[in-house]
């Protein structure tokens, strides 16, 4: 059984999103909520719904980060799997029906699949060759932008 990887090609920008970022942005909010329950307040100061707006939102937005694959395993020419964080997500070639760049969002491909939708980087090694082989097993998928 041959499988043939593909690695993000920038583990420290996936890194700066993944483990770097999120923590950051969450000490932010704490510290915001403690203040707001702790020190003096204005009168025009936004209520405790906006750092619970920010922390609900940050953790909407982990989650999706951590989802995001950081390496991809063909194996054999008939099962891809996308590595993330939290799980792994196998299918068939002819499962993809399209991976596309979507507008205002530089460097984000996502890809469609029969059971859903992949967010992935558009910086891994040899991505190339992988969309050349995703081609000749599946010559219907679309492929804009990548």
């Amino acid at each position: 059984m041959s499988v043939r990887t593909y690695d993000l090609s920038s583990r420290a920008l996936w890194a700066l999103y993944t483990f770097i970022a999120p923590p950051v942005m969450l000490t932010i909010g704490a510290l915001w909520i403690y203040a707001w329950l702790h020190g003096p307040r204005p009168p025009d100061a936004p209520g405790a719904w906006f750092p619970a707006l920010w922390i609900g939102g940050l953790a909407w937005g982990w989650q999706r980060v951590l989802k995001i694959p950081y390496r991809i395993a063909v194996r054999d020419e008939r099962t891809i799997e996308f590595v993330a964080v939290l799980g792994r997500t196998s299918m068939a070639p002819e499962e993809i029906s399209s991976i596309r760049l979507k507008p205002f969002q530089s460097g984000i491909l996502h890809l469609r699949y029969a059971r859903g939708k992949l967010l992935l980087m558009n910086q891994f090694s040899d991505f190339h060759q992988f969309l050349s082989e995703l081609r000749r097993c599946n010559p219907g998928v679309e492929l804009v932008g990548c």
